[in-house]
């Protein structure tokens, strides 16, 4: 196994995003669709990480077949997070029929990049486009939802300005150490993002959702 650090970090961020998408959706008792995509995008993003952890550490032994299914796989998923991050964002600041409306064409574009990936050209910067897109784009609609008092929307904008900083990390190539790369720095920065997220969505979810579990 190569990268055993990235591995690692990749996991915990992995194992971190599916055990708060699966307690978001058991407090959304209400069944709010915002809460329902908060979910999706915590879970896209612990598929990616999955998928990407396993990808750096088993690259070298992978068959060239396995290795490009897992990448785009990886970057699949990266899309789908952003998307539906930014999806989540939207359901929960907009009117019914604009809802429906860019639900439409989100879902379009996911299908034109996850295409564009698998069949083109699966450059990483695909995913950095497309995810740091969602995320500009969600952040000024969260700054307008946290000046009209939403609950939630600062603790989701400290997630996402911290995404930014995780992922200017991450192209920056900073190291602490040679065992302890800019790919193991941003994920830590993002394991505390998700988290973010995570707080950022619960208000919605159930009001009477014990705060005490978090």
């Amino acid at each position: 196994m190569t990268e055993v650090t990235t591995v690692v970090t990749d996991y915990l961020l992995s194992g971190l995003a599916f055990v708060l998408g699966s307690r978001l959706a058991r407090a959304n008792t209400g069944n709010d669709s915002a809460t329902r995509l908060w979910v999706g995008a915590l879970r896209a993003a612990g598929l990616a990480s999955l998928a990407g952890g396993t990808w750096h550490g088993l690259e070298a032994s992978l068959g060239p077949v396995a290795g490009a299914v897992l990448w785009r796989l990886t970057m699949v998923a990266v899309g789908a997070s952003g998307l539906f991050l930014l999806g989540a964002t939207i359901a929960g600041a907009g009117p019914p029929g604009a809802v429906r409306s860019w639900r439409l064409a989100l879902v379009g574009v996911w299908v034109a990049y996850a295409g564009w990936v698998c069949l083109i050209d699966s450059g990483f910067v695909w995913a950095i486009m497309v995810y740091g897109a969602a995320m500009a784009v969600a952040l000024v609609l969260q700054v307008g939802r946290a000046m009209r008092g939403a609950q939630g929307s600062r603790t989701i904008i400290a997630g996402l300005l911290l995404s930014f900083l995780g992922a200017g990390i991450q192209q920056s190539g900073l190291s602490l150490s040679a065992s302890f790369n800019h790919n193991d720095l941003y994920h830590v920065v993002k394991m505390v993002a998700i988290y973010l997220f995570y707080k950022g969505a619960l208000p919605a979810a159930d009001v009477s959702y014990d705060r005490a579990q978090l």
